[in-house]
């Protein structure tokens, strides 16, 4: 798996989009299987904007893959695409045309 991963990464790096500085960067939000639609994944970005806030940040930022359903999740909260990257290769390898960065 680890071989996988590898030859991934400079793949991974074609999508590439970068948060802006000074933004409260959510690098990852999971939720289990199980328990999604429950409403966990809203509680986790309502803690992640109020921890933004505590720290007087005004701008949360996150990317995901084009296509992800959880896209829509953080659309409900108020993030807006601010960038979108594709590649073929990517698309490719990982069924996904490419990554989007979001704003909040």
């Amino acid at each position: 798996a680890s071989i996988r991963l590898l030859r991934r990464l400079p793949i991974r790096r074609r999508v590439a989009v970068r948060a802006p500085a000074g933004t409260f960067y959510i690098a990852e939000l999971h939720v289990h299987p199980d328990r999604r639609g429950e409403g966990v994944g809203s509680q986790l970005l309502r803690w992640a904007t109020d921890e933004a806030e505590r720290r007087d940040v005004a701008v949360l930022s996150l990317s995901t893959t084009i296509g992800n359903p959880a896209q829509r999740l953080y659309e409900r909260h108020g993030f807006e695409v601010a960038e979108r990257r594709v590649d073929a290769r990517y698309e490719a390898m990982t069924g996904r045309p490419g990554r989007v960065l979001m704003l909040r």
